[in-house]
């Protein structure tokens, strides 16, 4: 009953997140879209993506987060953070039916890289270049094995780029590194905006800007 309860929960929570991809995508082409951003705790949204997506995973697949708490500050709005990790896992959880999923980070000075590696089926590398596009996914047969319209992965691409950040696709279909593993990189906020002299965390202390989606 507890299984069957947080299945419900965050099948709940998805189709909310989906009703938002759809909104949000019509907003993105108009260009009518306004990020309110903050220093952020990365691994904090990682951990909340975690309890959400756990119930919707494969018997058997593992998820594992291996985020870095002291370096996984970033300059973001935090509603779209979240929605950038949790269609990055859920896109893994989708195509993944053994094995795990991993998500890690790395700090690169003046930003932070944030990786979901999965040992799903992979993606063609001719495919790889449409993957961001609307309404695609990495082969056009999967929408009907494993659902889903398509959005996902174009809203991480436009929420990313508008971040200041960039997205980077490294996968294989076949052999030992079977998988898919998908990066993003987000700028960190000055050293002050999270820290104090001692290094240590202040969350009241945060700045907030208005940084819009250009045409």
């Amino acid at each position: 009953l507890g299984r069957s309860c947080s299945v419900i929960l965050s099948s709940g929570q998805r189709l909310n997140s989906f009703v938002s991809d759809i909104l949000d995508a019509a907003l993105i082409q108009r260009s009518d879209f306004v990020l309110l951003c903050e220093s952020i705790c990365l691994s904090d949204v990682v951990k909340y993506v975690c309890e959400v997506t756990r119930p919707l995973l494969k018997p058997g697949v593992k998820l594992i987060n291996d985020c870095q708490v002291n370096i996984s500050h970033i300059n973001g709005d935090p509603s779209r953070i979240s929605q950038v990790v949790m269609n990055l896992v859920c896109n893994s959880i989708k195509f993944t039916e053994q094995g795990s999923i991993r998500i890690f980070t790395e700090d690169l000075g003046d930003q932070v890289k944030l990786a979901v590696q999965d040992t799903g089926v992979g993606i063609k590398p001719e495919m790889i270049p449409h993957l961001f596009g609307a309404f695609r996914q990495g082969d056009m047969s999967n929408t009907r094995k494993y659902g889903g319209v398509g959005l996902g992965l174009m809203l991480v691409k436009e929420l990313v780029d508008a971040h200041g950040g960039t997205v980077e696709t490294v996968s294989h279909t076949k052999g030992k590194d079977r998988g898919t593993c998908i990066s993003i990189t987000l700028p960190s906020p000055p050293q002050s905006a999270h820290t104090d002299a001692n290094g240590v965390a202040d969350a009241g202390r945060v700045e907030r800007a208005e940084c819009g989606v250009s045409d």
